[in-house]
Protein backbone atom coordinates (compact mmCIF):
# COMPACT_ATOMS: atom_id res chain seq x y z
CA UNK A 1 0.00 0.00 0.00
CA UNK A 2 1.45 3.74 -0.65
CA UNK A 3 2.29 5.76 1.82
CA UNK A 4 0.00 8.91 1.13
CA UNK A 5 -2.96 6.25 1.10
CA UNK A 6 -2.07 4.12 4.33
CA UNK A 7 -1.03 8.32 5.97
CA UNK A 8 -4.84 9.10 4.86
CA UNK A 9 -6.77 5.63 6.37
CA UNK A 10 -4.74 6.72 9.53
CA UNK A 11 -6.01 9.97 9.68
CA UNK A 12 -9.23 9.60 8.32
CA UNK A 13 -9.55 7.11 11.27
CA UNK A 14 -8.33 9.41 13.88
CA UNK A 15 -10.15 12.19 12.53
CA UNK A 16 -13.44 10.45 12.79
CA UNK A 17 -13.16 9.52 16.33
CA UNK A 18 -12.36 12.97 17.21
CA UNK A 19 -15.31 14.19 14.96
CA UNK A 20 -18.15 11.78 16.72
CA UNK A 21 -16.41 12.64 20.15
CA UNK A 22 -17.01 16.16 19.34
CA UNK A 23 -20.25 16.06 18.05
CA UNK A 24 -21.44 13.82 21.57
CA UNK A 25 -19.43 16.40 23.63
CA UNK A 26 -21.23 19.52 21.34
CA UNK A 27 -24.63 17.99 21.78
CA UNK A 28 -24.08 17.20 25.52
CA UNK A 29 -23.07 21.03 26.11
CA UNK A 30 -26.12 22.20 24.36
CA UNK A 31 -28.40 20.35 26.28
CA UNK A 32 -26.91 21.02 29.48
CA UNK A 33 -27.15 25.28 28.40
CA UNK A 34 -30.34 24.84 26.92
CA UNK A 35 -31.30 23.40 30.69
CA UNK A 36 -30.07 26.14 32.25
CA UNK A 37 -31.87 28.43 30.18
CA UNK A 38 -35.34 26.75 30.86
CA UNK A 39 -34.30 26.62 34.56
CA UNK A 40 -33.71 30.71 34.28
CA UNK A 41 -36.99 31.01 32.82
CA UNK A 42 -38.74 28.94 35.40
CA UNK A 43 -36.37 31.02 37.93
CA UNK A 44 -37.65 34.87 37.07
CA UNK A 45 -41.45 33.21 36.51
CA UNK A 46 -41.22 32.26 40.32
CA UNK A 47 -40.25 35.38 41.02
CA UNK A 48 -42.85 37.04 39.65
CA UNK A 49 -45.19 34.72 41.26
CA UNK A 50 -43.43 35.44 44.46
CA UNK A 51 -44.02 39.36 44.26
CA UNK A 52 -47.47 38.69 43.68
CA UNK A 53 -48.37 36.50 46.22
CA UNK A 54 -46.81 38.86 48.57
CA UNK A 55 -49.28 41.34 47.56
CA UNK A 56 -52.52 39.28 48.21
CA UNK A 57 -54.70 40.34 50.66
CA UNK A 58 -55.07 38.48 53.80
CA UNK A 59 -58.65 37.07 52.37
CA UNK A 60 -57.49 35.88 48.89
CA UNK A 61 -56.06 32.79 48.91
CA UNK A 62 -55.12 32.29 44.92
CA UNK A 63 -53.71 33.56 41.79
CA UNK A 64 -55.81 33.37 38.73
CA UNK A 65 -54.21 32.00 36.13
CA UNK A 66 -56.37 29.93 33.12
CA UNK A 67 -53.67 27.40 32.22
CA UNK A 68 -52.87 26.45 35.70
CA UNK A 69 -49.53 27.35 35.36
CA UNK A 70 -47.83 28.39 37.67
CA UNK A 71 -49.86 26.50 39.76
CA UNK A 72 -50.33 27.87 43.37
CA UNK A 73 -51.81 26.05 46.51
CA UNK A 74 -52.48 26.70 49.98
CA UNK A 75 -50.25 24.21 52.72
CA UNK A 76 -49.98 24.30 55.99
CA UNK A 77 -47.08 26.59 57.19
CA UNK A 78 -44.84 23.85 58.69
CA UNK A 79 -44.19 22.59 55.16
CA UNK A 80 -41.28 24.25 53.43
CA UNK A 81 -39.97 23.07 50.28
CA UNK A 82 -36.49 24.38 48.74
CA UNK A 83 -36.95 25.11 45.04
CA UNK A 84 -36.42 21.60 43.21
CA UNK A 85 -35.96 21.58 39.17
CA UNK A 86 -37.70 18.23 37.48
CA UNK A 87 -37.91 16.79 34.20
CA UNK A 88 -41.82 15.67 33.57
CA UNK A 89 -43.94 14.66 30.80
CA UNK A 90 -47.08 16.00 30.17
CA UNK A 91 -49.73 15.38 27.62
CA UNK A 92 -50.56 18.52 25.00
CA UNK A 93 -53.94 19.02 24.81
CA UNK A 94 -53.47 20.49 21.12
CA UNK A 95 -51.84 17.10 20.10
CA UNK A 96 -53.04 14.61 23.32
CA UNK A 97 -49.59 13.59 23.11
CA UNK A 98 -46.70 13.52 26.05
CA UNK A 99 -44.86 16.41 25.97
CA UNK A 100 -41.31 17.18 28.04
CA UNK A 101 -41.77 19.91 29.97
CA UNK A 102 -39.09 21.22 33.28
CA UNK A 103 -40.33 21.73 36.56
CA UNK A 104 -39.74 24.12 39.52
CA UNK A 105 -41.94 23.70 42.74
CA UNK A 106 -41.09 25.20 46.14
CA UNK A 107 -43.24 26.58 48.95
CA UNK A 108 -43.51 30.59 49.23
CA UNK A 109 -43.81 31.94 52.61
CA UNK A 110 -46.30 35.20 52.79
CA UNK A 111 -47.24 37.22 55.72
CA UNK A 112 -50.63 35.85 56.03
CA UNK A 113 -50.24 32.07 54.23
CA UNK A 114 -47.37 29.35 53.14
CA UNK A 115 -48.20 28.39 49.27
CA UNK A 116 -47.00 25.15 47.46
CA UNK A 117 -45.62 26.91 44.04
CA UNK A 118 -45.54 24.66 40.96
CA UNK A 119 -44.34 26.32 37.71
CA UNK A 120 -44.09 24.15 34.64
CA UNK A 121 -42.47 25.06 31.19
CA UNK A 122 -42.55 22.80 28.07
CA UNK A 123 -38.93 22.00 26.16
CA UNK A 124 -40.25 20.26 23.33
CA UNK A 125 -39.11 23.15 21.13
CA UNK A 126 -35.69 23.84 22.85
CA UNK A 127 -34.94 20.34 22.21
CA UNK A 128 -35.20 20.22 18.70
CA UNK A 129 -33.43 23.50 18.41
CA UNK A 130 -30.41 21.69 20.17
CA UNK A 131 -30.48 18.56 17.95
CA UNK A 132 -31.40 20.43 14.86
CA UNK A 133 -28.32 22.36 15.73
CA UNK A 134 -25.70 19.68 16.77
CA UNK A 135 -27.09 18.08 13.49
CA UNK A 136 -25.82 21.03 11.68
CA UNK A 137 -22.60 21.47 13.47
CA UNK A 138 -21.42 17.98 13.60
CA UNK A 139 -22.27 17.99 9.12
CA UNK A 140 -20.00 20.74 9.09
CA UNK A 141 -17.72 19.26 11.06
CA UNK A 142 -17.69 15.86 9.28
CA UNK A 143 -17.52 17.93 5.58
CA UNK A 144 -14.41 19.89 7.34
CA UNK A 145 -12.78 16.64 8.39
CA UNK A 146 -13.09 15.51 4.73
CA UNK A 147 -12.15 18.25 3.24
CA UNK A 148 -8.91 18.29 5.14
CA UNK A 149 -8.21 14.55 4.73
CA UNK A 150 -8.32 15.43 0.90
CA UNK A 151 -5.98 18.54 1.10
CA UNK A 152 -3.78 16.28 3.13
CA UNK A 153 -4.10 13.58 1.07
CA UNK A 154 -3.11 15.83 -1.95
CA UNK A 155 -0.40 17.31 -0.11
CA UNK A 156 1.14 14.24 0.94
CA UNK A 157 0.82 12.79 -2.80
CA UNK A 158 3.23 15.45 -3.53
CA UNK A 159 4.98 15.37 -0.41
CA UNK A 160 5.93 11.81 -1.48
CA UNK A 161 6.89 12.32 -5.36
CA UNK A 162 10.04 12.89 -4.78
CA UNK A 163 10.63 9.86 -2.72
CA UNK A 164 8.70 7.22 -5.37
CA UNK A 165 10.96 8.81 -8.04
CA UNK A 166 14.05 7.81 -6.03
CA UNK A 167 12.45 4.30 -5.44
CA UNK A 168 11.72 4.03 -8.91
CA UNK A 169 15.54 4.95 -9.85
CA UNK A 170 16.60 2.11 -7.50
CA UNK A 171 14.35 -0.33 -9.06
CA UNK A 172 16.13 0.41 -12.50
CA UNK A 173 18.97 0.14 -11.35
Amino acid sequence: MRLPIKTAIYLSLASLFIAFAGVFTLNWFIHKSMIHEIDEILVSHLELVESKLKELPKNQISLNDIDDNPHVEMVSPNIKIKPTFTDANEIDLVVNEPTPIRVLKTTIATPYHNFLVTVKQPYEEFEEIATKLSVGVGVCFLVLIFLMLLLNFLVYRELWKPFYRIIDKLRTY
